[in-house]
């Protein structure tokens, strides 16, 4: 999946493009049952709705720097409303696009959050419902990703904003069990996959059912692919990210490295081509 604010006509790379374009494998499933899309005929073909929930600073700096933390529960509100809209998702669906991906934290269901300790922004529940409501029945798959569990997903980091001596997040098949919850109806679990670098998630895990794989791939950051327009398509056209399976690559960018990205060599007005060129190169490996 990729943040993309338009999608580029790419008939000038009609043969990267050519495992999607818009009008292209959009007979997806509707709330009405229609255009059935089956896994078999298509691809997920996505789109990160960044900032929506998870706010990330480098998304949305200026919406950071004019909220502050005081007036937080008056400021998010507006933006959970305004960041992303049922006419963006129309526009979506309108470029071919089948899927959502959506970050959200543990803190949007309150009951889990010690009020004494831990400070989030509150009543963002009722907005995430709406952004479902609009994206199923508009026929699209929604994949919500949990960004931050309750308790810690890994020991003594307050990423999930407490100091938790040891992780909690992974006895939710053994909580699930106990609450008598039948196999079938297990949730879907996701952990980055092997080619992360993180390790291989399987090495430690004793039941994989229901288990995905997500892999995030930026080039920006891969200092060993030479930066050059050759180079990132070539590597981006060859790029195979088969590791566990079934893997989705949930993350991938046209970003570039910090030093480049403004000089005239990479500015998308000029070098509008290659953009297109690399583009299409991702979404035919991805």
């Amino acid at each position: 999946m990729c943040v993309f604010s338009k999608i580029v006509a790419l008939g000038a790379c009609s043969t990267l493009a050519a495992a999607w374009l818009p009008k292209t494998n959009k007979e997806i499933t509707a709330s009405d049952g229609t255009n059935l899309f089956l896994a078999s005929k298509g691809k997920i073909r996505g789109v990160n709705l960044g900032s929506q929930f998870i706010f990330e600073p480098w998304i949305g700096e200026n919406a950071w720097n004019d909220m502050g933390c005081d007036a937080a529960n008056i400021a998010f509100p507006k933006h959970w409303a305004s960041w992303i809209t049922q006419d963006d998702i129309t526009e979506m669906v309108s470029y071919g696009l089948n899927t959502i991906r959506v970050p959200v934290g543990y803190w949007l269901r309150e009951v889990l959050v010690y009020s004494d300790s831990e400070h989030f922004p509150q009543g963002g529940l009722d907005y995430v419902k709406n952004l479902c409501g609009w994206a199923s029945d508009a026929g699209m798959y929604i994949i919500r990703d949990l960004r931050a569990a309750p308790e810690a997903q890994t020991p003594r980091n307050a990423f999930t904003g407490q100091m938790a001596p040891e992780a909690g997040f992974y006895r939710i098949r053994a909580n699930e069990a106990s609450a008598g919850i039948d196999k079938n109806d297990y949730l879907h679990i996701q952990m980055m996959d092997k080619l992360w670098g993180s390790g291989d998630p399987n090495q430690y895990l004793d039941d994989l059912y229901y288990a995905a794989y997500d892999d995030h791939r930026y080039l920006k950051w891969d200092t060993s692919v030479d930066v050059s327009h050759g180079s990132y398509i070539r590597e981006s056209c060859n790029d195979n990210r088969d590791s566990n399976n079934p893997t989705i690559v949930g993350e991938w960018s046209l970003a570039l490295p910090d030093n480049v990205q403004s000089t005239s060599d990479w500015n998308p007005s000029s070098n509008m081509d290659f953009y297109k060129k690399w583009f299409a190169a991702q979404v035919h490996s991805y």
